[in-house]
């Protein structure tokens, strides 16, 4: 091997592997933010599920309530045109009212059968 070949090899995978680097963080960024926004919005709904009230972003029906969140990603100059990724993240969650005496009504139920079964 000659003087300097290692310099040169080095230099030419740089090009490469502090780009990929790079986009790794920057996409786990871009996780991390989609995880907040979405437990954001799950807790939005129980919330509004204890309270009873709509706030922004939520919205209460007789057998649902659908929640909403966004939030933006800060983004790296070169990170939206290399990787595609939106401005913004949103987030839905929709969260099923059941009454209580259902559920536990199911639950009865189940046990029943179950035991049923094992006699059997």
């Amino acid at each position: 091997m000659k003087k300097g070949s290692y310099t040169v090899e080095a230099a030419l995978l740089m090009g490469v592997l502090i780009p990929l680097l790079v986009g790794v963080i920057y996409l786990g960024f871009f996780m991390m933010i989609r995880g907040n926004v979405q437990g954001e919005a799950i807790e939005k709904a129980l919330t509004a599920l204890l309270i009873g009230e709509e706030t922004e972003g939520v919205s209460l029906g007789e057998k649902e309530v659908s929640v909403e969140a966004e939030a933006a990603v800060p983004a790296f100059p070169f990170g939206k045109r290399v990787f595609s990724l939106a401005d913004s993240v949103h987030g839905r969650f929709v969260l099923e009212r059941q009454k209580p005496s259902e559920t536990i009504f199911r639950m009865h139920s189940l046990k029943k059968a179950i035991r049923q079964v094992k006699k059997e």
